[in-house]
């Protein structure tokens, strides 16, 4: 027999994606949701559905003609600003759109580029205006999405190659070893990085401590991320976010 071969790494195989379709599985049939839809179709038919796995296979199995509307994504988005559960089925709707982008954008981690598209998602959804044009709402999503997106990337790619200055670090830098129960002793030069690292990128003690836990003490990302109870790709964005903080505080000094 061939051994079998594995191409690159896609969307589908991205822990958000994952983490997605198994939270979908178990509430689109909860009587929570069951009986959301009973409410939502008292006001419409367009979401008279059993549930909500019958919901997402009408908006996937609709006519795609020119000018096609998708009326229940178009109910779902309506009310999406004040309902959890119609943002929700709205991310679902749109799930293979979303997956599409993830895989055409490029130059960044596949996991951090995941939780960048749904994030930038769920941003569109909730701040989608009426059309009076009739674009069809899934491709106006679609196109908002992944132009914001390729946007975001290019910005965190440029990034990347613009590190964050370390010089200013060293001069307060001890490195503790991390013991086995990751509770580390907080020396004075510990306890000064961290203040410094607040002070400089205006962040709260949490997130700093993440930044010099795993840039000056090389506690890995993924062991901070099972003890807090989070996912990687979660911890890895607020990082990024503090350190885009710290090298826009820092570059005056630097220039």
């Amino acid at each position: 027999m061939a051994a079998r071969t594995h191409g690159p790494r896609r969307a589908v195989d991205t822990q958000v994606v994952r983490q997605l379709e198994s939270e979908w599985g178990e509430l689109a049939l909860s009587r929570r949701f069951v009986a959301r839809l009973r409410a939502w179709s008292a006001e419409t038919e367009i979401l008279d559905f059993a549930d909500g796995e019958a919901l997402v296979e009408a908006t996937r199995d609709r006519p795609s003609g020119p000018g096609e509307t998708c009326k229940v994504l178009e109910a779902l988005v309506i009310r999406a600003p004040s309902d959890e559960l119609a943002l929700r089925s709205a991310v679902q709707v749109m799930l293979p759109r979303f997956t599409a982008i993830i895989d055409s954008i490029g130059g960044i981690d596949l996991d951090e580029r995941a939780a960048m598209v749904f994030a930038i998602g769920c941003e569109m959804i909730l701040s989608c205006p009426p059309d009076t044009a009739r674009t069809p709402i899934d491709y106006r999503l679609y196109v908002n999405t992944r132009r914001k997106a390729i946007r975001a990337a290019t910005r965190e790619r440029s990034r990347a190659e613009d590190p964050v200055p370390t010089d200013d670090l060293e001069w307060c830098l001890e490195r503790p070893a991390p013991t086995d129960d990751m509770e580390l002793t907080p020396g004075r030069g510990l306890e000064e990085l961290l203040r410094w690292v607040r002070r400089h990128a205006h962040v709260d003690e949490d997130v700093a401590r993440l930044m010099v836990l795993t840039r000056a003490c090389d506690v890995p990302l993924a062991d901070l991320a099972q003890a807090g109870g989070v996912s990687v790709p979660t911890l890895r964005q607020r990082r990024l976010r503090a350190e885009r903080r710290l090298r826009e505080s820092l570059e005056p000094r630097v220039a």
